[in-house]
């Protein structure tokens, strides 16, 4: 069971973090459809839900909420949902047909979420703390 709830989690994460990586680059271009804005919500809803719900699944079949790396690691997914919200409430008004304009934060989420994800891997692989 361990071992299927940690391919959903994965798989999630993958979907969640590619969706929220497109979805920052096409909001700071100004080039999204309402359309796409909906189908992108949509994913990135569903693959946090999965994220979350899996993640704290195979924690506590693992025991691992008292440890270092994973408290750590939590707080760095909760960082990630909060980019994920205003990610989202963005995806909202660009389905509403709203422009966004262009600046220099927008263009930072991006690279800001890759950093975040590079650590939390490094975090569940080497469990370092």
């Amino acid at each position: 069971m361990y071992e299927f709830i940690k391919s959903v989690h994965v798989t999630s994460v993958i979907c969640w973090m590619g969706s929220s990586i497109v979805v920052a680059f096409l909001l700071w271009a100004g080039d999204l459809s309402r359309k796409q804005a909906l189908i992108l919500r949509n994913v990135m809803t569903i693959s946090i839900l999965l994220v979350w719900a899996m993640g704290l699944w195979m924690a506590k079949l693992a025991g691992w909420y008292s440890e270092g790396w994973f408290q750590a690691k939590f707080a760095l997914v909760v960082v990630l949902s909060g980019l994920h919200g205003f990610l989202s409430g963005t995806l909202r008004i660009a389905g509403k047909g709203e422009t966004n304009k262009n600046n220099s934060f927008s263009l930072m989420i991006p690279w800001v979420i890759i950093g975040l994800v590079f650590v939390v891997v490094v975090l569940v692989i080497s469990k370092p703390i």
